[in-house]
C-alpha cells in the first residue's frame, strides 16, 4: 500500500505540474512556447506511464487482499459479524470514526491471540476474518514477531499526523528509494539594459539539490501478559496514542532543534541554523532588554512579520510553545486597548493573531526566563523552507520472545524519514521564514 501511495502521489505531482504549464500560458494570454509544449509532452508520457503503474499495484493489492481472505471449509458457517464489548476505561484517543471501538477491539483480541495464545481470542480472529500472520525480515527478538492488523497502523499514522505540528506544516514527499536528490531554484535570469548595438548579457537560471537519506527511527515497549479481557480495548487505544506521539514529538525535536548528532539521526533542525550566521536576514533581533516571552510587545511581533517575502505570506502561521502563545500572543491581545479581540485575531479562532494563526509546538523554547540569542517565535512558510521525506509509514511488529524473562511481550513501531531544511534565506535575503531572537 505505501508503494501505491508514493506513485498517486507522484502522478498527482505531475498533473499539478501539466496544470500550471497551461495555467501559465492561459493567464498571459498565449500559447504554450516549443519549450513548454516538450516539457508538457514529456510530463505527458510520464503521466501515462505512472497511470500504468498505478493499475498494476492496484492488481498487486487485490490479489494480496484475496489471498488473505480467510478461508471457510465447505459447510461450514460464514465469518459471523461481531458484536464489540463496551467494557473500557475513559474515552479512545487513538481509534476515531465510526468504527473506532470495534478497531481497537480487533487490535486488542489480536494482541491477545499473537502474543498470549489465548484459545478464545484466537477462535475470535478466526470467525472475525481476523489473519495471524508472522513477521519476515527485520525481526524482533529470537523468533521474531507478529505483522499486526491495518486498525491499529493506522491509529498510528492518522495520530501521528495530528500531534505532529512539523509533519503537518513542511512539505511531505514520498521516498522511492532510500535517498533522493530534488531540484530547487537558486536564482533567476537577469535583465540588462543592453547599449545600441550592443551584446545582450547573457544570464543562466541556477539550481541546488536538495538531498534526503531515509534513517530508521523507532519505539519499544513492553506489555504485560496479565491483561484483562475486558481491558483489551484501552490496551491497544493507548498502546498507538503512546507510539503515535513518540514519533510526533521526535519528528518535532528533529525539524525545530535537531543539531546535527546522531540524537536526531544527523538532522540539522530550523533553530540551530536560522542563528548560525549564514541567515541574518532571517534572524530578526527583538528590542534591547527582550530576553523573555513576557518582554516581547507588539513592535517585536511586527518587526518579525515585516521581512517576511510576498511569496511566503499567503500560506504564514506564528510557531510558538504555550508558554510563548499565553505569555506573549494573549497578553498583547488582552492589552490591545480598544481594539476587539476579533479584531486582533482577524475574525479567525482564538489560536491566531494579526489574521495568522499560532501553531503550538511545544519543542520550541519554553523557558520563562532569559532567553537572549535563542529564536523565540517563528513566522512564515515552513513548507518553503524544510522538506520530509518519508521512505515508508509506520511499521508495527509485535513478539512475545523479546522480555520472556519478563513476562511482558515487545511491541515494536518503526518509520523511515528525513528532514532538510533548505531554504532560510541568507545573510541579506529573508526567506520564507523568519526568526524572532531574544536580546
Amino acid at each position: 500500500m505505501n508503494r501505491l501511495n508514493a506513485l498517486r502521489q507522484k502522478q498527482g505531482e505531475t498533473h499539478d505540474k501539466m496544470e500550471a504549464l497551461l495555467a501559465k500560458a492561459s493567464e498571459e494570454k498565449r500559447e504554450m512556447t516549443e519549450i513548454e509544449v516538450t516539457v508538457f509532452d514529456d510530463l505527458q508520457k510520464e503521466y501515462d506511464l505512472g497511470k500504468a503503474a498505478i493499475e498494476r499495484e492496484e492488481a498487486v493489492e487485490k490479489t494480496k487482499a484475496d489471498l488473505a481472505k480467510p478461508i471457510t471449509p465447505a459447510g461450514s458457517a460464514t465469518p459471523k459479524a461481531f458484536a464489540t464489548p463496551k467494557v473500557r476505561y475513559g474515552k479512545l484517543k487513538a481509534f476515531k470514526g465510526a468504527t473506532a471501538e470495534d478497531d481497537a477491539y480487533k487490535s486488542g483480541m489480536f494482541l491477545r491471540a499473537a502474543l498470549f495464545r489465548d484459545e478464545k481470542s484466537t477462535e475470535w480472529c478466526r470467525e472475525n476474518g481476523i489473519v495471524i500472520t508472522r513477521a519476515a525480515g527485520e525481526t524482533v527478538g529470537p523468533s521474531g514477531g507478529y505483522l499486526v492488523p491495518p486498525q491499529f497502523d493506522q491509529a498510528i499514522i492518522d495520530l501521528r499526523e495530528e500531534y505532529g505540528t512539523f509533519r503537518k506544516s513542511c512539505r511531505l514527499v514520498p521516498m522511492g528509494s532510500d535517498s533522493m536528490s530534488m531540484a530547487r531554484r537558486a536564482g533567476g535570469l537577469t535583465a540588462y539594459f543592453p547599449g545600441e548595438n550592443g551584446e545582450i548579457t547573457a544570464s543562466d537560471k541556477s539550481w541546488e539539490q536538495v538531498n534526503l537519506a531515509a534513517k530508521k527511527l523507532a519505539a519499544l515497549s513492553r506489555l504485560s501478559t496479565e491483561l484483562a479481557e475486558d481491558a483489551i480495548i484501552s490496551i491497544a487505544d493507548d498502546l498507538a496514542s503512546e507510539m503515535a506521539y513518540a514519533f510526533a514529538k521526535k519528528e518535532d525535536e528533529c525539524g525545530w532543534n535537531g543539531d546535527g548528532t546522531s540524537t536526531y539521526g544527523g538532522i540539522v533542525g530550523v533553530r540551530p541554523k536560522i542563528i548560525n550566521g549564514s541567515y541574518t536576514a532571517s534572524a530578526i533581533t527583538a528590542a534591547t532588554n527582550h530576553d523573555t516571552f513576557a518582554e516581547i510587545d507588539a513592535p517585536d511581533i511586527t518587526s518579525l512579520m515585516a521581512p517576511l517575502p510576498k511569496y511566503a505570506e499567503k500560506n504564514a502561521k506564528f510557531y510558538c510553545s504555550q508558554v510563548a502563545w499565553a505569555s506573549t500572543f494573549q497578553r498583547l491581545i488582552a492589552a490591545a486597548g480598544g481594539a476587539t479581540m476579533g479584531e486582533l485575531t482577524g475574525g479567525k479562532p482564538m489560536r491566531s493573531y494579526l489574521g495568522y494563526e499560532v501553531v503550538i509546538d511545544q519543542t520550541l523554547p519554553t523557558s520563562t526566563s532569559d532567553l537572549s540569542g535563542v529564536a523565540m517565535i517563528f513566522f512564515g512558510d515552513l513548507s518553503l523552507a524544510a522538506t520530509m521525506g518519508e521512505r515508508r509509514g509506520v511499521t508495527v511488529k509485535v513478539s512475545n520472545e523479546r522480555y520472556f524473562e519478563y513476562d511482558q511481550i515487545g511491541v515494536q513501531a518503526t518509520e523511515r524519514i528525513d528532514i532538510n531544511v533548505h531554504d532560510l534565506g541568507s545573510a541579506s535575503v529573508a526567506g520564507p521564514l523568519i526568526a524572532l531572537v531574544g536580546q
